[in-house]
């Protein structure tokens, strides 16, 4: 009998454990997956844990009411809470409202670093006053480029700054949020986890914002799935801030309850969220959707920036004593290709065949992209002036798609890594795959691809993510939701994951690059790869680290081949001095070196025969001392020289000028004496020189008939042949 009781017991005390379990697990995403053993109950019991605590049973009676009819039954009497809500957040709302004697809720502890006093120390340069954001502009596109006034913090806390992307879920139309389902592969569906993605992560980056103060959010697009806000573009700008302002339309409930409900509390409210666009935030596979209206909710909001699709944001630390230059750059035109191709993956689709953003936005769906491939371009001059301006100690990019060639626009890896190499980009921050990833200066995708340690955080619970996830233990699946927290300093930034249950995950610590290949940094030269030379080795100081795709051998694979060569050496020009002719018929001329340049002055005589072409290209080496020019008068031109300027053409058939010069003398043409045979003296002196011209005729003949002879013997007799002598 006393055994049976004793078993009937028992089994009620399961049966009614089995029930409470049921209905948790059911409403709930629990922290604690499977519960608290009898150990753990004894600690949290007197902060009124009523999963423990028997004689707490009436308040959670009172929550799981809550939990399973009050909130479909009146939901306008639980503003702020869903079915999303955890049981802490219910048993806190019925604790406040004092029903059936509920203990306040124990809380959710997060690991995190400490921080120091926010005072800084005396003789800190203190921060001015920030310049007030310029005036509300009449095109969305009329500040891509723009450098927001700039922010400035001092104290001596730890400088922190998170990191988030893909975070904006779908709104049913009960105001339920959930992620945008994208189950690949056939992976399963987590209940407590992909349900509730971005509310997890977002309770998370709320408690550790309440300890480590953040500067600023780094946002990288993808900000409300499926299609961006649900409105057209190419609205007037100052009507969608009225809108934004009154809670009218789409887009200011979509921002209120997806993004300014969501992110709240203290150490969040308030914070700048730099922010870019991704390939859903256009439409997903439109361009029409209202991407323009995330630019107006800049003039709204107390902490949205978003002015353009790009921006520059300059951001000092005087008490530490460096800044930061940030970039946010729009890479959508990755996800850009023909209309008719990869229509689910593809922005400018055929689905825009009667799409319009005009007037600053594309008009159709092959003009999308054009526009997209000038905007690229566009960015990449501006990228260009912005980093050679740049004295921040460090350069950090934020955009939406990773360096990474498996997309539309694979060239977009060559570009960054341009960029990154010449003026020592020093981190990139990217989302777009649905997780969480680090990629340091060692990662092969980093060696190999952009040479610009990068991470990807698109697990901000926006969509489902890529693989299961887990709350911890092995594998990927602790790293399917989460966000960054960046501790910067002068001298690194460390980025640290966490996830949706709040467990310190993934980290990467990077160092400063320096801007050029070849740069050195202090007296060292940089380990980062590419100064490595192909990880060769190391160039010395004033080499450059050059490479070749090209094959090794014949017949192997082509590869980058590594070399260190010098520079060029400086090519100077030489000062000319006045030309001289000299008495063999040549024209010298003395360079600033000490060299001598020697033109020699061609006879230019038609013969038929091949040897005495080469005899006469011979001969004019060898000839004797003639003080005229000897070119043939049917000749155009002729050719001045004289000690004072330089070589001039002139007609031949002009009068010629007399010149009087001591150290130089005068090479004149036979046809410039022929219209002066009127004049007194002349007539003797072109006699003398026309026997002088016979002269050197018969004896060219004479050499030039020898030289033909040689030849013509010699190519009877075997010898190797002109052309190879």
């Amino acid at each position: 009998m006393f055994s049976a009781v004793v078993l009937v017991g028992l089994l009620q005390l399961r049966l009614s454990s089995c029930m409470e379990e049921k209905h948790l697990g059911r409403r709930r995403p629990s922290f604690d997956q499977g519960g608290l053993d009898v150990k753990e109950c004894e600690t949290v019991r007197e902060c009124g844990w009523t999963r423990c605590s028997r004689k707490n049973y009436e308040c959670f009676q009172a929550v799981n009411w809550v939990a399973t009819k009050g909130l479909q039954k009146t939901p306008e009497k639980y503003e702020g809470l869903g079915y999303w809500s955890t049981f802490e957040d219910l048993q806190m709302h019925v604790y406040i409202e004092g029903q059936r004697g509920c203990p306040m809720p124990c809380p959710v502890e997060i690991v995190t670093t400490t921080t120091t006093t926010t005072t800084a120390p005396p003789g800190t340069p203190s921060c001015p006053r920030r310049a007030p954001i310029p005036p509300l502009p009449a095109i969305a596109t009329d500040y891509n480029g723009i450098s927001w006034p700039e922010l400035c913090f001092t104290g001596l806390e730890e400088e922190h700054a998170f990191i988030i992307g893909d975070w904006g879920g779908i709104r049913s139309r009960r105001g339920h949020l959930r992620p945008a389902p994208n189950m690949k592969n056939g992976r399963g569906f987590r209940w407590g986890i992909d349900n509730v993605a971005q509310h997890l992560v977002a309770k998370q980056l709320n408690s550790l914002a309440n300890v480590s103060r953040p500067r600023y959010v780094l946002n990288a697009g993808d900000n409300f799935y499926w299609g961006g806000v649900e409105e057209k573009c190419g609205q007037p700008m100052n009507v969608s801030v009225a809108k934004f302002r009154n809670g009218w339309g789409e887009g200011a409930t979509q921002f209120y309850h997806i993004f300014d409900k969501i992110y709240h509390g203290p150490g969040i409210d308030g914070v700048p969220w730099l922010s870019c666009l991704g390939n859903h935030d256009y439409g997903g596979y439109l361009f029409d959707n209202g991407w323009d209206q995330q630019f107006a909710y800049t003039w709204a909001s107390d902490r949205w920036v978003m002015p353009g699709q790009y921006f520059h944001q300059h951001i000092k630390y005087p008490t530490k004593g460096f800044s930061v230059d940030v970039y946010v750059v729009d890479t959508n035109n990755q996800d850009t290709t023909n209309p008719y191709a990869d229509p689910m993956h593809n922005i400018c689709s055929r689905r825009n065949r009667w799409s319009s953003c005009l007037p600053f936005g594309p008009s159709n769906d092959w003009d999308c992209v054009t526009w997209f491939r000038k905007l690229w371009a566009d960015q990449l001059l501006w990228l260009d002036q912005k980093l050679a301006a740049s004295t921040a100690d460090w350069q950090i990019i934020v955009t939406h798609f990773p360096p990474e060639t498996w997309t539309h626009y694979g060239k977009n890896v060559e570009d960054w890594k341009r960029l990154g190499d010449k003026y020592g980009i020093d981190l990139m921050v990217a989302a777009h795959r649905h997780d969480q990833e680090v990629r340091p200066a060692e990662d092969n995708l980093v060696k190999w691809k952009s040479h610009i340690p990068y991470i990807v955080s698109g697990g901000g619970g926006g969509v489902t993510s890529e693989r299961f996830p887990s709350d911890g233990g092995w594998g990927s699946g602790p790293d399917q939701y989460g966000f960054f927290d960046m501790i910067l300093t002068k001298e690194k930034l460390h980025i640290i994951g966490y996830n949706q249950a709040g467990h310190r995950r993934r980290e990467m610590t990077v160092l400063p690059r320096p801007r050029e290949c070849t740069a050195t940094n202090g007296t060292m030269f940089s380990d980062f790869y590419p100064c490595l030379c192909g990880g060769i080795e190391k160039c010395n100081v004033g080499e450059k680290c050059n490479h070749e795709w090209k094959r090794p051998k014949r017949y192997w694979r082509p590869r980058w081949i590594w070399s260190c060569d010098l520079p060029p050496p400086p090519t100077t020009t030489p000062t000319t001095t006045p030309a001289v002719a000299t008495p063999d018929g040549q024209t010298a001329t003395s360079t600033s070196d000490g060299s001598e340049t020697t033109t020699t002055v061609e006879i230019q005589e038609t013969t038929t025969s091949t040897e005495a072409e080469t005899a006469t290209t011979m001969m004019n080496t060898l000839m004797p001392p003639v003080p005229i020019d000897l070119r043939v008068p049917d000749t155009a031109s002729c050719v001045i020289s004289s000690g004072t300027s330089a070589t001039e053409t002139t007609d031949c058939t002009e009068p010629l000028e007399q010149e009087s010069d001591e150290e130089g003398s005068q090479e004149v043409d036979l046809e410039l004496l022929s219209g002066m045979e009127e004049e007194e003296g002349v007539a003797s002196r072109r006699g003398e020189l026309l026997t002088e011209l016979h002269a050197v005729e018969e004896e060219l003949q004479h050499v030039v008939q020898q030289i033909a002879a040689g030849m013509a013997s010699t190519r009877h007799t075997g010898a190797p042949h002109r052309n190879e002598v």
